[in-house]
């Protein structure tokens, strides 16, 4: 029977990181807006057009922010695993702390005190798991942060530029009021926390979608140590990024989870790469070796011809074309052409394994119940 846990303190003083990171939005806020651009808006129409284009990044920001601390990163439906009968032979992980079983590339959280679809990490920035359903929401939040951060940064640059021979000239008077300097200070801090994050937001998103697009979590690539490995669930880069952006490309840059804009499938079953797109790299090493052991065929059947008759044109040609056809027979390339055939879409392709599964779970159920029904006639 799942069991609800009760929350850790851990995750109480999680609170304080989202109280520091609203700090730092404001600092930056107020030394780019009120200190730089404001008092330019009534004068430049430059300043009133980076004033509006800011806004709209910041207002995005807020928005990620937002879905991402209140989002649910999904959790295991209830007695999933428990029912009598389950076609799947594998082996399920079993949660003792939740009291569930645990699908493929479901973890648990320490922090949370909870299981994960999907779980990529806990991020204590945000204090919440990110997990399948606020994985996009958690990305888009990384790359507004790093738009704001390459608008801010050069804009503080130059402010400071401007800003800082005439602060040291007032502060070297000796009736200075030392509280004029504080907008000065907090300018000064906000540009050094938009280098900070410009710098780390950078290595930080290219990162993760290094990871989205090879199908791989922060907890997969952990537990390789940091070796270069390759994903059983990777697809191809579109369709791996489509399991976390979803298939409209309008809704990609927008925090939302409508019905084209959700991660494709359910976060429980996830296609294989073996099953539903054989990898290339196989293929072209396999295409490889057979046409180098059919080339070796061809010399010596060419070979075997000129022994014969050394003189004889008749042998060398009909040896030639055979080697032709062979080598075009065998030629990977050629036959990967002639074998394409389209595939249907990934959303299409992920719903066929569900019902596949979910109509192998409705016979073996039949078959159960028709063998209970055999057992109790003949009893009676």
């Amino acid at each position: 029977m799942p069991r609800r846990l009760p929350v850790k303190p851990d995750r109480f003083l999680g609170n304080l990181f989202i109280l520091l990171v609203f700090m730092a939005l404001i600092v930056v806020y107020y030394s780019v807006i009120i200190e730089t651009l404001g008092p330019k808006l009534l004068t430049s129409i430059p300043a009133k057009l980076l004033t509006l284009i800011y806004h709209y990044f910041v207002a995005m920001l807020l928005w990620c922010l937002f879905q991402t601390i209140m989002g649910d990163p999904g959790q295991v439906p209830t007695f999933w695993g428990f029912h009598f009968g389950d076609h799947e032979s594998k082996r399920k992980r079993y949660c003792l702390m939740c009291n569930v079983f645990k699908p493929e590339r479901c973890h648990h959280c320490s922090t949370c005190n909870r299981c994960v679809l999907n779980m990529d990490h806990h991020c204590p920035w945000v204090n919440n798991c990110i997990g399948f359903w606020n994985r996009k929401q958690f990305v888009l939040l990384l790359v507004y942060v790093l738009i704001c951060a390459y608008l801010s940064f050069p804009i503080l640059t130059w402010e400071l530029y401007n800003r800082l021979p005439v602060e040291y000239e007032k502060f070297s008077r000796e009736t200075t009021n030392y509280i004029g300097f504080l907008p000065l200070a907090v300018t000064l801090f906000g540009w050094v926390i938009t280098g900070a994050a410009s710098y780390l937001m950078t290595n930080f998103l290219r990162f993760h979608i290094e990871l989205i697009l090879s199908n791989k979590t922060t907890i997969e690539f952990l537990e390789k140590k940091g070796e270069e490995f390759e994903s059983q669930y990777c697809l191809s880069p579109k369709e791996n990024w489509e399991q976390v952006f979803g298939s409209n490309k309008l809704l990609w840059f927008f925090p939302v989870s409508w019905a084209s804009g959700h991660p494709m499938g359910d976060g429980i079953y996830w296609p294989l790469a073996s099953d539903m797109l054989p990898s290339s790299h196989t293929s072209q090493q396999e295409g490889s070796q057979e046409t180098k052991r059919h080339e070796s065929e061809n010399k010596a059947l060419m070979n075997q011809h000129n022994s014969v008759k050394p003189d004889s044109s008749r042998y060398a040609n009909s040896a030639r074309n055979l080697s032709d056809n062979k080598e075009n027979s065998y030629n990977p390339n050629i036959n990967s052409d002639r074998e394409k055939v389209q595939r249907p879409p990934l959303e299409s392709r992920i719903d066929t394994v569900i019902k596949q599964k979910d109509a192998n779970t409705l016979i073996v159920h039949s078959q159960d119940r028709n063998q209970t029904l055999k057992n109790s006639l003949m009893k009676k």
